[in-house]
């Protein structure tokens, strides 16, 4: 029996790697640039590096612990950018590592297939394309829970406040998981010990930019996030979310029910009662509780598992209409949704702006005008790294401002643009982030290169915008 066991071990082990392994080698196979908020972080990394710090120096609308873990990157990395791109797809395979890990703690039979359910879902191949912050929040939260099942209370606060650190949508899985230990009477020295690893995050991470800037970092984090207006039709969101992963959905509340610790309950819950209140909802937040719904589903498989009669027998049946369901999502994927949001000719823009007869500053989307600066060479304007219009529009930053001091300064202006003169339609695409007036008035397109976006785009416009 003793020599059974070890074997399973060195298979689950090798299991494992086979599972990684296959799921790094097709995602680094195409890898590429992409549109996305991952530019703008990679430009306030470089910015760190050059002694400029987030919110007295830019803009930033999260806390700081992203920006400040790329920049080690950056410095690692150079100019070799493409590399970043690597960065999901590390996180998210560490993610796979701790989710098995979890579930050996909780002695699951089946826990090797926790990462097969996570790395090859939709939700993570999808979110896995682009750096937002996502895959290092999950890693972080998936390591509290696991440092907490170790009995590493003191790290565990570390990790879920890091991933608070990161982003703040991490905030009600905390406090659902803290709720739970106040429920289940943890012992008070192990709770005031989470407590403490959270608190030191918070001082050392957090406190030195409230000692800075503290009215920028409130403006900034909190109340620019109160004032964002509705983004996308967030019922649509869930909709697609379930769409796609109805069936894992349904696995992992099952699971969730049946674990006798009701450890996920709370975190799951309080999660998704915030993005069902939260007016700006995308759907890569709703990865910020996948983990959870994949540790639910390994738990309801081997409960099934584990069924005296037929047991095995109806758990393979389950798992095989499961990868036949994950299969779908995989060519959906592959074919629809992999082709999205693609920069494939940043070096060919980059190019361009280097042979701009002005020395000018860049400005701009900050899905492309920071890569655009960092490969070309050139700064963007005033440090205004982070256009996304939620910054202008919730009023954290002065759309008006900002565009008649670009062109009183002299800049140019890089965006993602819609041109269809059969339509009427010109130069569309920068009113969240620009003055449609002065870009009449005062701007003259300096190259236009095709967008690979395969989206509403068709341009990536470049504008020369001065007022004299």
């Amino acid at each position: 029996m003793q020599a059974f066991w070890k074997q399973k071990k060195y298979l689950e082990a090798i299991f494992l790697a086979l599972i990684l392994a296959g799921f790094l080698i097709y995602k680094l196979e195409f890898l590429t640039f992409r549109f996305g908020d991952g530019n703008a972080y990679l430009y306030m990394a470089e910015g760190l590096l050059q002694g400029q710090l987030p919110y007295r120096d830019f803009f930033l609308a999260d806390p700081p612990f992203l920006v400040l873990f790329l920049a080690p990157f950056k410095l690692i990395f150079g100019q070799k950018l493409i590399l970043f791109q690597v960065l999901p797809i590390f996180l998210e395979s560490l993610t796979a590592i701790a989710i098995y890990f979890i579930l050996k703690k909780w002695r699951q039979p089946l826990a090797f297939f926790g990462p097969v359910f996570y790395l090859f879902s939709f939700t993570v191949l999808a979110t896995s394309d682009y750096l937002t912050g996502i895959q290092l929040t999950v890693l972080l939260m998936t390591l509290g829970l696991l440092f907490w099942e170790y009995d590493f209370p003191l790290l565990s606060g570390l990790g879920f406040s890091l991933a608070i650190l990161t982003k703040m949508y991490a905030l009600p899985a905390f406090a659902g998981f803290l709720l739970y230990l106040l429920i289940t009477k943890t012992p008070v020295k192990k709770f005031f010990r989470i407590l403490a690893g959270a608190l030191i995050a918070g001082i050392v991470i957090l406190g030195p930019f409230l000692v800075l800037s503290f009215g920028k970092v409130y403006g900034y984090m909190f109340s620019h996030q109160l004032h964002r207006p509705p983004g996308l039709d967030k019922w649509y969101i869930w909709q697609f979310f379930l769409k796609k992963e109805w069936l894992l959905v349904l696995f992992g509340i099952l699971g969730v029910m049946i674990l006798k610790k009701k450890i996920l309950i709370l975190p799951l819950i309080f999660t998704a009662a915030f993005f069902l209140i939260f007016p700006d909802l995308y759907y890569l937040y709703l990865e910020s509780f996948f983990a959870y719904l994949v540790l639910g589903a390994v738990i309801f498989l081997s409960a099934v598992w584990d069924y005296k009669y037929f047991g095995k027998q109806i758990a393979l049946g389950v798992l095989a209409v499961y990868l036949l369901f994950a299969s779908v999502s995989f060519w959906v994927y592959k074919n629809e949704f992999y082709t999205i949001g693609r920069f494939t000719n940043a070096p060919e823009v980059a190019e361009a702006v280097k042979k701009l007869p002005d020395k000018m500053e860049l400005y701009g989307s900050h899905e492309v005008a920071p890569l655009i600066a960092l490969m070309s060479g050139r700064n963007l304007f005033n440090n205004y790294i982070d256009t996304n219009t939620q910054a202008f529009a919730s009023g954290g930053q002065d759309l008006g401002e900002a565009s008649a001091s670009a062109v009183r300064h002299g800049v140019y202006l890089l965006g993602r643009v819609t041109d269809l003169p059969q339509f009427g339609i010109k130069d569309f695409g920068m009113d969240g982030y620009f003055s449609p007036g002065l870009l009449q008035r005062y701007c003259q397109a300096a190259a236009k290169l095709p967008s690979t976006s395969g989206e509403q785009d068709n341009f990536i416009g470049i504008y020369r915008c001065k007022s004299d």
